[in-house]
């Protein structure tokens, strides 16, 4: 087994240091001389460390102050279907969620994109829902979704006060097989300003998504925003894939 780094031995013991809560979100933190001195290592390691936790998402440099703790933020993996409980959980936070409206009805009585997404009929019935979740009581999504009755019928207001995703599966034994997702940044309606607790004039993440049963079959349509100060969105990226110019023939 090959040793390990001192450089990662020194990240690990910054970040347990932070974990036993003897820095909190907003403190300052060591500077590079600290990390230096209190390790015995180079300030060349020092910085090579205080730079990965910053790169980690763990700490944050303001220029001109020094480098502080950063409130941890929920990662929204683009790469797989997650529930926010899931996403909430793994973040170490107690997830929420307060249901603002449930109302069901025909498709042809809401907005023409429902339609539209869900290729639907007029007359299929729809659920509508309006949810705000939460992190440590903390409200980090706005979403209102509408989800195609026939799959679930029966679902109740009670049904979707946790895990929405959960109750699909356990209960009506649906298998998510994925969603299709639109992402901008857009200035929230009142509403949704409201909802999240922020200025009217303030930007947010939007996610319009249509989520699948297979390949073909749809059975929702969403569009939530997302607290742009307690949200990451992740993904990862493969190598660098070179495109080759067209062949052919010059004319």
């Amino acid at each position: 087994m090959k040793p390990v780094p001192v450089y990662s031995k020194i990240k690990q013991e910054l970040k347990d240091l932070m974990d036993r809560g003897m820095y909190e979100a907003g403190d300052k933190f060591l500077t590079e001389r600290d990390v230096a001195a209190k390790y015995n290592t180079s300030r060349i390691t020092a910085n090579k460390v205080l730079s990965a936790l910053v790169a980690e998402g763990v700490l944050e440099y303001r220029l001109g102050v020094g480098t502080f703790v950063k409130a941890q933020t929920i990662d929204y993996d683009l790469r797989s279907l997650t529930s926010f409980t899931a996403q909430c959980q793994r973040a170490g936070k107690v997830p929420g969620t307060d249901v603002l409206e449930f109302s069901s009805g025909r498709a042809s009585e809401f907005d023409p994109e429902v339609i539209e997404n869900l290729h639907c009929g007029k007359l299929d019935r729809i659920y509508r829902m309006v949810r705000v979740r939460t992190a440590d009581d903390v409200p980090v999504i706005c979403e209102e979704r509408y989800l195609l009755a026939g799959f679930c019928p029966g679902l109740k207001v009670g049904d979707v006060g946790g895990s929405l995703f959960t109750t699909l599966e356990s209960r009506f034994g649906l298998t998510l097989y994925g969603s299709e997702e639109t992402i901008s940044a857009v200035v929230p309606t009142e509403s949704v300003a409201k909802a999240l607790e922020l200025e009217p004039v303030s930007a947010v993440l939007e996610v319009r998504a249509v989520g699948f049963l297979d390949a073909e079959t749809r059975l929702w349509f969403e569009i939530t925003h997302y607290h742009p100060e307690h949200y990451a969105f992740y993904n990862w990226l493969g190598p660098l894939r070179r495109t080759q110019p067209a062949e052919g023939a010059l004319r």
